[in-house]
């Protein structure tokens, strides 16, 4: 019953194991989601048997012996020799294990009562308040900090984890008692400081992390109170000015990172400053800029040269490319390479990833977002006119400003943080690097880059030195996965992730706006320069972020300011594609044409995406700004770069007659920019096609069927020797993007009935072969799903008279079959009936949802419900 699992979760939440009580309060948050009286009622008592507990550890420490130190943990559950004690001494520590525990509960039942059924309750946040102020209170009892000072932080800490819980409910429960909580951050804030302490830096720093894990929270979720609180602003400013020194290289706590655990809760610590800054408006920080600037530099090269790969560099590019990095089952090295299978994704994260300790997650507990600010996705969110696409492809408006001061500049929401310390910690010093980076004058930031160039070039020598001497073999490395992956470059991924998040922040179509600027600053230039060496990597996602990262530089200002440095990214194209590096610069061992190729490809097509979102940018702005402008003629045409020469380039690696010209790789990616060079030149609106783009569209055409027929040659042929593996493992890509580009230029087909009537048949003949023999891969299915949903909106071109290939002008016919198999839920079976049972990826989720859109969309659009499964039971 749920009485007796309460009573177990009570005996968990008294645990002297620190993961146990943390399980048991997400158990806790769980019965509230579904029982919302019982988890109030637990909160009620709970607070009561809090201030109880404090009562007794202040009673308790007075006569058991002084600890100075935390009691040693277990760690993968092997035994640790314990102290010999006395009955007090156990007690009192048995009394801060439930006061953790509970305080650890209450505070995740905060994030649940806003989003249950009758919301918030004033009385219970009234109550928490007291509690948590009683709680902090023991920082200045000064006969519990010098008897027990580990008992005294575990009140502290319990204390701000009740206050991070409540201040995750929102600005209307916390407004009321938003005075008590900046007292509670100015008095601990001024009782660490050196002289002023009490504690060991071992506490202070125990301190340190939870006050500034409470005030981000506030920041996060409760910003309006930035404006409505007088001076808020200038006091969490001046808070954070004084707590920065203590945690900075040389502080007073900076000497914890000797040891293991504490060097996580210093860096947790630091973290939590640099996520701080990120969440204050652009400019509210003016003293501190340079010093916190420099100091996220050193924290970059510190961390990479460790060997630490930032988690923020995905999430930094365009969702349209991320259908390229898809992988074969038996290829994938990395998550995300088969789209939405999460056994698998797991099976990879686990074989690479750290184990994370609970004071980490702990850490971390009310930073997640995941239950702020819903965001519903609106039915007009189209990509391609797809639905589908808009749902998991949308960009450009999840950058919610919180107040108006952060509307000024170009303010960037930080993502949630990681629970890797670590990773957090390098990911929040990229993300104040680029927010500061504006601020710096031209010296230092040409500094800047030359840091991360000199970074870049030293990992890359280094790993020269270790594959010359390395001794192993491919089998060995690919089966057993021994060590990391060929693809994986950390150095390059955090430098790729550097530069984005400086070029995505700076407010680059105003600093160039009418100014002749050449080729730009110094900086500009090595940022270019480092962005083409690192163009030809191995790694689907580095080559990503290069290219993007030279789109931004290519499209510097929206008018004719830039073009000198545009055509200097377009001529070092050209050369990367021949296989030449750009300033003589020298080859590594991965600098390869198989791979600059495709990188070069990519990058035009970003290009070219990059300048129709800065105009469209600016369209914005003016309309924003009430300035009356005069329509222009080229808007919906080929203008801004040199598109007709961008498509020159493209269209050789389409063939697939010569290898010289292209590997299978190039051409995937070929199709891809193709495709994005279409969608971001030519508007469906248009009721009429010139002759230029005419031809373009053809192009298209031809590049479908001749790719897909070509793709059918067997991997042992000449043309694919030496390339096996890199066939196999693009092979999903492959499929993928060849739907993706039928769906990109099926708005056009009507203009092509009396030339060719019979190419939407075959485009449907094509795509049924295609998710027939790729073997349930989920990014080939969501792919699928999408052209069809497509097509059966241009159900019309489908008609009887136009079908040479297909037996039926039924779109829903022709879907029907795939469609359930995806959604027929999958079986388990000790013994497969057939080989796809035991490498098949069916069932993933993003799979599953765009199938039953599509169902959704083929429903909608007959006129009778009927009539729709009468067509399903036909097909």
């Amino acid at each position: 019953s749920l009485d007796d699992l309460l009573a177990m979760l009570d005996k968990c939440l008294s645990h002297s194991d620190h993961g146990v009580r943390y399980e048991a309060a997400i158990v806790h948050a769980a019965i509230a989601q579904a029982f919302p009286a019982v988890g109030r009622k637990f909160v009620l008592s709970s607070l009561n048997e809090i201030v109880a507990n404090v009562d007794e550890i202040r009673g308790l420490a007075s006569k058991a012996p002084a600890i100075t130190s935390p009691t040693p943990k277990s760690r993968f559950r092997r035994s640790v020799e314990k102290p010999h004690g006395n009955s007090q001494s156990d007690q009192l520590m048995h009394s801060q294990c439930v006061l953790h525990g509970k305080a650890l509960a209450l505070s995740m039942l905060m994030h649940e009562f806003p989003h249950i059924m009758g919301g918030v309750n004033a009385a219970i946040v009234v109550k928490v308040f007291n509690v948590a102020e009683k709680l902090l209170h023991c920082q200045f009892d000064e006969a519990l900090v010098q008897k027990n000072p580990t008992a005294a932080c575990t009140c502290i800490r319990s204390g701000y984890c009740l206050l991070s819980g409540v201040l995750t409910m929102g600005t209307e429960a916390v407004i009321p008692h938003i005075s008590s909580a900046f007292t509670f951050w100015q008095n601990s804030g001024m009782n660490v400081l050196p002289g002023v302490s009490k504690f060991s830096p071992t506490h202070d720093l125990l301190i340190v992390e939870s006050l500034l894990a409470s005030v981000v929270t506030f920041l996060k979720f409760c910003p309006d109170l930035l404006l409505a609180v007088p001076d808020a602003l200038n006091r969490l400013t001046a808070l954070l000015e004084k707590l920065f020194p203590l945690v900075s290289s040389g502080g007073k706590l900076d000497q914890e990172k000797n040891s293991t655990l504490g060097n996580a809760r210093l860096s947790s610590a630091i973290s939590s400053i640099m996520e701080a800054y990120s969440w204050l408006p652009p400019g509210s920080f003016p003293l501190s800029a340079d010093r916190i600037f420099t100091f996220a530099s050193n924290q970059i090269q510190e961390l990479s040269e460790s060997d630490i790969l930032c988690s923020i560099l995905d999430s930094l590019l365009s969702r349209e490319d991320k259908l390229i990095e898809a992988h074969s089952v038996e290829r994938a090295v990395s998550p995300g390479q088969i789209g939405g299978s999460v056994r698998l994704d797991t099976n990879i994260s686990m074989r690479g990833s750290d184990i994370l300790h609970h004071n980490e997650r702990e850490a971390t507990l009310h930073l997640l977002a995941w239950r702020k600010k819903f965001r519903m996705r609106h039915h007009d969110d189209e990509y391609h006119e797809s639905p589908i696409l808009g749902l998991y492809l949308r960009e450009g408006d999840e950058n919610s400003i919180p107040t108006p001061l952060h509307g000024v500049g170009t303010w960037r929401e930080p993502l949630d943080p990681t629970g890797s310390s670590k990773v957090r910690l390098l990911d929040s010093s990229i993300h104040v690097f680029a927010a500061t980076f504006g601020l710096q004058d031209g010296q230092t930031q040409a500094k800047a880059l030359r840091m991360l160039e000199s970074m870049y070039t030293s990992s890359q020598m280094e790993k020269e030195k270790l594959n010359r001497f390395a001794v192993g073999t491919t089998l060995i490395s690919e089966s057993q996965g021994k060590v990391k992956p060929r693809e994986e470059d950390v150095c390059a991924s955090n430098v790729i992730a550097t530069i984005l998040s400086c070029l995505q922040a700076l407010p680059l179509h105003e600093a160039t706006y009418d100014t002749l600027i050449g080729v730009g600053p110094p900086w500009m230039e090595r940022a270019t320069n480092l962005l083409l060496r690192l163009l030809p990597s191995p790694s689907d996602v580095i080559r990503r972020g290069a290219a993007e990262g030279l789109s931004y530089l290519a499209t510097l200002g929206v008018s004719e300011d830039a073009h000198t440095l545009q055509s200097t990214i377009l001529h070092s194209l050209d050369e990367v594609m021949k296989g030449n590096t750009p300033g003589n610069q020298p080859k590594s061992q991965t600098d390869t044409i198989s791979f600059a190729r495709p990188g070069a490809l990519l990058a035009l097509a970003c290009i070219q995406r990059a300048a129709k979102r800065m105009k469209k940018t600016e369209n914005d702005r003016a309309v924003s700004r009430s300035v009356s402008r005069a329509p222009d003629s080229n808007d919906s045409g080929i203008d801004g770069p040199p598109f007709l020469i961008m498509m020159t380039r493209i269209l050789p690696s389409l063939t697939t007659q010569n290898p010289e010209v292209g590997s299978h790789l190039a051409r995937t990616y070929a199709l891809h920019s193709f495709g994005v060079m279409v969608s971001n030149s030519i508007r469906i609106s248009d009721e009429t096609l010139s002759p230029d783009k005419v031809q373009i569209i053809w192009k298209a055409f031809e590049a479908v069927e001749t790719s897909f027929l070509g793709a059918w040659s067997p991997a042992v042929s000449d043309i694919s020797k030496g390339k096996e593996r890199e066939k196999f493992a693009s092979e999903a890509a492959f499929l993928a993007v060849l739907l993706r580009l039928m769906t990109t230029i099926l708005p056009w087909l009507q203009h092509f009935n009396t030339l060719d009537r019979w190419i939407p048949s075959r485009f449907s003949c094509i795509a049924s072969t295609i998710l027939e023999w790729c073997g349930g891969h989920p990014v080939v299915l969501f792919e699928g799903t999408v052209f069809f949903e497509r097509l059966n909106f241009y159900s019309n071109l489908v008609s009887p008279n136009s079908c040479c290939v297909t037996t039926t002008e039924n779109t829903a016919g022709l879907a029907m079959s795939f469609l359930l198999s995806i959604l027929r839920p999958p079986q388990s079976k000790v013994v497969a009936d057939k080989e796809e049972d035991f490498t098949s990826c069916r069932g993933p989720l993003d799979a599953q949802r765009s199938a039953a859109m599509c169902l959704k969309a083929l429903c909608s659009s007959c006129d009778f419900p009927n009539d729709a499964f009468l067509s399903f039971d036909l097909a």
